[in-house]
């Protein structure tokens, strides 16, 4: 009989132990447990590209043009390195904050998905530039053509996505130098949209203007302006 009164009387001990550390649990914040995880790094567009180059077609064309540079080149890590060296030592003396800001964007070594069998599925921004760099010298092109590519990559003072960049440094030799680098049919597409885009603009904000004219000139007919642009 004491002996089961002595079992019993553990057993509550016990049970109460369970409960005072239940109830020190639930008073607790609960534990983070942050697992490791590899980071892609993909750039996050900050502003819309007026050119269109998410087009399948003009993408697929100016990685193709791409590929050419990337087959014919040895050493590419090195000549990379070194055309970025060499970007920064000649554009930094022309103390633009704009062109500043690209190359260190650059150095942060975005990816993006390229459209060739013939390169790696992903490729880095630093790649890309680095050996179109390298090969502005190597044919010796004026390297303001492709600074001013680099200073097209801002809409509105705001960086267009990557896409958007390597679309610009690739087209730079379009018009400049002969052969498929050099063929201008894409770029001449992605212009014309891009300037059916800024006349649109253009025309709407004409379009405003006239209407604050004849309101001012003709406020009697302030429900019927629409008719008057309307008419041309």
């Amino acid at each position: 009989m004491l002996h089961l009164l002595f079992i019993i009387c553990v057993c509550i001990f016990y049970i109460m132990f369970l409960i005072s550390k239940i109830n020190l649990l639930r008073r607790q914040p609960p534990h983070r447990i942050i697992m490791p995880f590899y980071v892609i790094i993909e750039d996050v567009p900050q502003n819309t590209d007026a050119q269109n180059t998410h087009d399948p077609i003009v993408r697929s064309s100016l990685w193709q043009k791409f590929s050419i540079i990337y087959e014919n080149t040895k050493n590419i890590e090195q000549i990379v390195n070194a055309s970025i060296r060499h970007a920064k030592y000649y554009i930094n003396p022309l103390k633009d904050p704009k062109l500043n800001n690209i190359l260190d964007t650059i150095d942060k070594n975005y990816t993006v998905t390229t459209a060739s069998e013939k390169l790696p599925e992903t490729i880095s921004e630093k790649i890309v530039f680095g050996l179109v760099w390298h090969e502005f010298i190597q044919k010796k092109i004026d390297l303001n053509i492709l600074i001013n590519q680099l200073k097209d990559c801002y809409e509105d003072d705001t960086l267009v996505c990557i896409s958007g960049r390597v679309a610009r440094y690739i087209s730079a030799f379009e018009g400049v130098t002969e052969g498929p680098l050099g063929e201008s049919e894409v770029t001449e597409n992605i212009l014309f949209k891009e300037a059916l885009n800024e006349t649109k603009k253009l025309y709407d904000k004409s379009k405003s203007q006239i209407q604050k004219e004849l309101l001012s000139k003709y406020p009697q007919l302030k429900n019927r302006i629409h008719e008057l642009l309307e008419a041309f």
